[in-house]
């Protein structure tokens, strides 16, 4: 019995890495899916490019147990020398075309952009399960 748990150990830890793997590379290429449709949206008008430019998608953690990832928009890092919690005006504008504000109705483009890129991976996973089940 010892000897079958020894050999099954490292089988399971190599699945476990595989499998972490493969989660990983799924909410990365979702995130970074889901960003691409933001940047196509019509939600905002466009005048300088900036927002638009912000939006950006991908892994925010990842652990052996845990894979996290996000659509953000606004965050300007290309000011070199500037600290992170620097404010640019896309940081405050980002979450006002978003969520709207007393002057100015909601115009979502993150949240729909997420909720596509996620359809579109159930989509593609359900018809991959149903080719690999014939």
């Amino acid at each position: 019995m010892v000897q079958v748990v020894d050999t099954l150990t490292p089988a399971l830890l190599r699945l476990q890495l595989q499998v972490h793997g493969i989660v990983e590379a799924a909410v990365d290429a979702t995130m970074q899916r889901a960003a691409e449709i933001g940047q196509g949206t019509t939600a905002f008008n466009n005048r300088t490019g900036r927002l638009r430019r912000s939006i950006r998608g991908g892994l925010t953690e990842h652990t052996l147990t845990q894979v996290t990832g996000a659509v953000t928009a606004g965050a300007d890092d290309a000011q070199p020398g500037r600290g992170e919690d620097w404010e640019t005006p896309s940081n405050e504008y980002a979450p006002l075309i978003e969520l709207g504000w007393s002057r100015s109705h909601p115009r979502p483009f993150i949240h729909p952009a997420f909720i596509q890129a996620v359809e579109s991976e159930r989509r593609l996973e359900y018809e991959l399960v149903r080719r690999l089940a014939r």
